[in-house]
């Protein structure tokens, strides 16, 4: 660039200029979700439809699964949609979303800042999202660290026949799901399949954050 001030890494890479806004995290929103959810839910964000966003989620404690997407809100502001829920015995279970967004979402009184055209595209204070591919291997949880993912399916398992049940088979849907100790799997869908459903293979692996930085600055770093 020709004007300016540049960031980079310790690897000497390219990182952040006033003329480009890394994927930052904009918000941080704790939830209960109840034991099953067959209906979908609607969570406000405080993301405008207009701006790129991705979520990632982990549960906080008891264990539990679910289908879940970012949407357009007709507020003009974008909701969290989740279609399916199971909490592990039919419990509620607390989790925490993650949400990054290409743009600044708190104006810090103080530190370092970059403006362009009157808008801040950087801040001292953000949190850029860095995040790997985790693959799946035999167990769960062996990242020994608490991270959350992005909505996924992981697998599903079909059982035999369920006697007095017509003949259709027991099936559970399972996605990816974050905990407080790694990549794990969730039971999203528990029912009876009387056919039609069309088993997908076991995905390989999930896009993931590890959250200990953002869970101890955001506050912080959102002006909470």
């Amino acid at each position: 660039m020709a004007y300016g001030m540049t960031i980079r890494r310790s690897d000497g890479k390219f990182f952040a200029s006033p003329d480009f806004t890394p994927f930052n995290l904009v918000q941080v929103i704790d939830y209960t979700i109840p034991g099953s959810v067959k209906s979908t839910i609607y969570i406000q964000t405080t993301v405008p439809n207009f701006q790129s966003s991705s979520v990632f989620w982990r549960y906080i404690s008891t264990t539990g699964g679910m289908m879940m997407q970012i949407v357009a809100g007709a507020n003009g502001y974008k909701q969290l949609k989740i279609d399916y829920a199971q909490g592990n015995g039919g419990n509620a279970f607390a989790v925490r979303f993650y949400i990054f967004g290409g743009y600044v979402a708190y104006n810090p009184p103080f530190g370092l800042s970059f403006w362009r055209g009157g808008v801040m595209v950087y801040a001292g204070n953000c949190l850029p999202l860095t995040c790997e591919y985790v693959p799946w291997t035999t167990g769960a949880n062996t990242q020994g660290v608490p991270m959350a993912v992005m909505p996924g399916f992981h697998s599903a398992v079909a059982g035999p026949g369920v006697p007095g049940s017509g003949g259709s088979q027991q099936f559970i849907l399972l996605s990816w799901a974050g905990s407080p100790t790694g990549v794990s799997q969730g039971t999203w869908w528990d029912g009876l399949n009387t056919g039609g459903l069309v088993y997908p293979d076991q995905s390989r692996g999930i896009i993931a954050i590890r959250t200990a930085i953002y869970d101890q600055y955001y506050i912080q770093s959102l002006g909470y």
